[in-house]
């Protein structure tokens, strides 16, 4: 990071599109911290991530896309008029996943009596989170940016953008360098997003490393990985395609099971072995 923060990067070309895209307003270097740090978008970014650490390390990812959409509405050294194709890129990807507010989402665990309470505890956990990033975003951004009222409200985004995640996410590993090691992620993909569930799927996802495919060629735009269904069986006209949110043993567990594994998702799986 040219910013001098922990984050890396593969390249400096994925470097220069992050700190444009959207890290140059998360970036949470900034040196040492002299006068007032409430002042300082440094002192509010590493309060935010430390705040994620414990928390929620989800908050991170919703924080960068967040960011993604207020700098395509705010390009560099503009202002705060919306442009309507840059803000259509960044949003295409996530328009359609199911967005419901996390602390609306999130199944209530078996231990828990009170699920008012409980719900309110998770709002007021992304509260806090959505308060350290604005107050980020609020340093960094033209004051024409705080005149238009652009953060207002966003905080509903926010909760929408960390309950998509949560939901949609899949695991991704990579083998990586020698000098870094293995390295696990988080990844949003949305065709599998739209793809409902079944016990007896007819699709499984699986992971390509594109560095060899045509059209990477360096391009930061290209993913590093990506996500592809590959039919189980042979699918007809009209058929839905499904896939399964749980993994290979966990389809082996018993139905009840299987539906107690699926209540994040908020529904109970009808597919035929269920029913």
């Amino acid at each position: 990071c040219r910013g001098g923060c922990a984050e890396l990067y593969c390249s400096e070309a994925c470097e220069s599109h992050a700190w444009g895209a959207y890290h140059r307003l998360i970036c949470p270097a900034g040196g040492e911290i002299v006068g007032d740090p409430m002042q300082s978008a440094a002192y509010w970014m590493r309060e935010f991530n430390e705040h994620a650490d414990e928390t929620n390390d989800i908050f991170r990812l919703a924080a960068r896309v967040y960011a993604m959409v207020v700098a395509s509405v705010v390009p560099k050294g503009g202002d705060a008029e919306a442009d309507g194709s840059l803000l259509s890129l960044h949003l295409r990807s996530v328009r359609h996943a199911w967005k419901l507010p996390w602390w609306e989402q999130v199944a209530l665990p078996h231990d828990v009596d009170d699920e008012t309470e409980f719900r309110a505890q998770l709002k007021d956990l992304a509260k806090d989170s959505f308060d350290l990033l604005s107050g980020a975003l609020r340093l960094r951004l033209p004051p024409s940016v705080e005149e238009s009222g652009l953060l207002d409200g966003g905080f509903d985004l926010y909760g929408r953008l960390v309950g998509m995640f949560e939901l949609n996410n899949l695991e991704i590993f990579h083998s990586a360098e020698a000098e870094l090691g293995p390295v696990e992620g988080t990844a949003f993909y949305p065709l599998h997003s739209c793809m409902n569930h079944s016990c007896d799927p007819n699709v499984v996802m699986m992971f390509c490393d594109d560095d060899d495919e045509e059209g990477a060629n360096g391009d930061p735009e290209a993913e590093s990985y990506r996500c592809y269904a590959y039919a189980t069986r042979d699918i007809g006209e009209g058929e839905e395609v499904t896939c399964s949110y749980l993994d290979q043993d966990q389809l082996q567990l018993s139905t009840e099971e299987r539906q107690d594994l699926l209540r994040d998702y908020g529904f109970r799986c009808r597919c035929k072995r269920c029913e």
